[in-house]
C-alpha cells in the first residue's frame, strides 16, 4: 500500500490518508442537485416540444409534461417510503412510461434496478 503505478515503469509513493494536491485550474462548482433535478431544469427550456414518442401506439410526451409528471411520480414514490439511496426494482417491459418511472426514481435520489421480463434466464 506504499506505492502505486502511474505509467509505464513510473512509480510514486502514496501515504495512506494523504490528500493529493490539485495544481490545475479551479474546477467548476458542482450544484447541490441530483442528475434528474438538473435534467428537469434543462428540459423545461424546451417547453411543448415533443420529448418522447412510443412507436407502437404513437403516444407522445412533451418536455413540459415530463417536467410536471416526474416530480409528481417522485412524490408518489416518497409516499411509498422510497428515499435517498434506496434501490427500486422495475420489472417491466420497455415502453414510454418506463422513462417517466426511471426519471422519477432518479429524481427521488434512488437507484433504478431494471428487470426486463422478456429476457430468458440464459442471458
Amino acid at each position: 500500500m506504499g506505492s502505486s503505478t502511474c505509467g509505464e515503469g513510473e512509480e510514486r509513493s502514496v501515504k495512506p490518508g494523504r490528500i493529493l494536491r490539485w495544481d490545475g485550474p479551479t474546477p467548476p462548482l458542482i450544484p447541490h442537485l441530483n442528475y434528474a433535478h438538473s435534467m428537469i431544469k434543462r428540459m423545461a427550456t424546451h417547453g411543448h416540444t415533443v420529448a418522447l414518442v412510443e412507436s407502437e401506439t404513437g403516444k407522445q410526451w412533451t418536455f413540459s409534461e415530463l417536467c410536471e409528471l416526474v416530480p409528481r411520480v417522485s412524490g408518489g414514490l416518497a409516499e411509498c417510503g422510497v428515499g435517498l439511496g434506496d434501490r427500486v426494482l422495475c420489472l417491466t417491459h420497455i415502453h414510454i412510461d418506463y422513462t417517466l418511472v426511471l426519471l422519477a426514481i432518479i429524481y427521488r435520489g434512488a437507484t433504478c434496478v431494471p428487470i426486463n421480463p422478456t429476457l430468458n434466464a440464459g442471458l
